[in-house]
């Protein structure tokens, strides 16, 4: 009796939802990246693992999904439970999020250069890297990005190299240019993640983006210290992001009707601790469900998923519906209780190895990344005194790319250290490329290093 309630269910689903059936005419590609490395930074791979199985769970081939990730986390001598990776807390056995993900680009693979040489679908530049996947979507799919990361004004950060918003924004264009896509959606995780849109996304290449923070402000992790517990083990690093981990559960319990908006809103209530906003084409957010790029690829394959997983929702509310309600509200109240500024994540996470074992190494360590802190603070007040630079005051808009591409490298050779935490800095740099030459710029480092 339930088969046929069900049935009867799903297929006045297909008569109501327009979008539904504008989806099965479309093909869904996806391209995944986890732009950082070390055991501290665990919660971006962890994000990117979940998002690779809500991907397949909604029916996306594995074949249409490109996954960007150094995998130094789920082997890593660290992690207490090895081979999996976790990105939330669970009293039981927690889900493994690694299990099964195929990962494309793996080490020094992952960089800004094959990145864009793989959403522009430049096969060429990838050939003998990684799996040499590329995007190969056309003009009727539908493209579904996910980047989780660290950031800085106008740029995000791989384990070797940034890509700055001025490159990412005219890979789009020509994406758009060569028909790659229908529409795309990009949600990005980062500090100051709003400038890699601000003013530079266009609104008529039918990309929307959705950033984790504004221009001016720092990402956070979450599920971190005492709470992010797997099994009675703490994990000794975050689990996840909280921009990430808010639109992901909230992706776990998709409805097939829920909007791009909708989920939108999800994340404004529940990231709680910077401002998610949204950039460029918002004329679909509302059209478009969140199933049209998180979804399935074919009609055969698309009709079997939403059978699935509506009979999967059946069974749940049925069983066991006050359980999940009441999971997610103790993962809702660990969220607020736990989350750090992802600035300071790696002290953090430090401080943690020592709280277990103080070591000297681990002693030494914590000096060492308190200085180095110290050190950039110091030196970054004296730029900003010695070019007469009222930081606080200024807007990360009208970015100049070309001198903050050139006046970042040459900081990096000629002061040695360019670490994450550094990253909070750059913007002094940028608000100095808008008054003064390169060369003023280049002779202020060269005096402070």
């Amino acid at each position: 009796m339930f088969k046929y309630l069900l049935l009867g269910l799903f297929a006045s689903l297909l008569v109501v939802n327009a979008s539904f059936l504008e989806d099965v005419k479309k093909s869904h590609y996806a391209v995944l990246v986890a732009g950082s490395n070390g055991f501290w930074n665990y919660r971006h791979q962890a994000d990117i693992f979940h998002a690779y199985h809500i991907l397949r769970r909604n029916g996306m081939p594995a074949e249409n999904i490109i996954v960007f990730a150094y995998d130094d986390i789920a082997n890593n001598h660290q992690n207490p439970f090895p081979g999996k990776v976790f990105n939330k807390p669970s009293q039981g056995p927690g889900q493994d999020y690694y299990e099964g993900v195929q990962i494309d680009y793996k080490g020094a693979d992952v960089n800004p250069e094959v990145f864009l040489a793989v959403i522009t679908g430049d096969a060429e530049k990838v050939k003998g890297r990684g799996s040499g996947k590329v995007l190969t979507s056309g003009s009727s799919d539908n493209v579904f990005m996910n980047f989780s990361d660290h950031g800085a004004t106008g740029l995000i950060a791989f384990p070797s190299g940034e890509l700055y918003a001025d490159q990412l924004n005219n890979a789009f264009k020509t994406m758009h240019e060569k028909k790659m896509y229908n529409q795309l959606v990009f949600y990005l995780e980062a500090c100051e993640s709003g400038s890699m849109f601000n003013n530079i996304l266009p609104e008529n290449i039918n990309v929307y983006a959705s950033s984790a923070a504004n221009p001016y402000e720092s990402s956070w992790g979450c599920y971190c210290g005492g709470d992010a517990m797997v099994e009675g083990k703490n994990i000794g690093s975050c689990l996840g992001d909280l921009y990430s981990v808010v639109w992901m559960e909230d992706s776990d319990l998709q409805t097939p009707s829920e909007s791009i908006k909708d989920q939108f809103s999800v994340i404004l209530k529940k990231t709680n601790m910077s401002h998610p906003m949204e950039w460029g084409d918002k004329s679909f957010e509302d059209k478009e469900s969140i199933t049209a790029f998180q979804g399935t690829t074919d009609s055969t394959e698309e009709c079997y998923n939403y059978f699935t997983m509506l009979k999967n929702m059946f069974n749940i509310h049925k069983k066991d519906v006050t359980k999940i309600k009441e999971e997610q509200k103790y993962l809702d109240l660990i969220k607020k209780s736990s989350v750090v500024n992802s600035r300071d994540i790696k002290l953090q996470y430090l401080y943690s190895k020592a709280r277990e074992n103080n070591t000297m190494e681990i002693q030494d360590l914590i000096a060492e990344e308190e200085t180095l802190m110290q050190v950039n603070d110091t030196l970054f007040r004296q730029f900003a005194f010695d070019l007469d630079l009222e930081v606080l005051n200024e807007k990360n808009e009208n970015i100049q790319f070309e001198c903050l591409r050139n006046s970042v490298n040459f900081y990096k050779e000629t002061c040695g250290y360019f670490g994450e935490y550094t990253l909070k800095y750059v913007q002094y740099i940028s608000v100095a490329c808008k008054k003064y030459t390169e060369e003023k710029i280049r002779e202020t480092i060269s005096n402070l290093c």
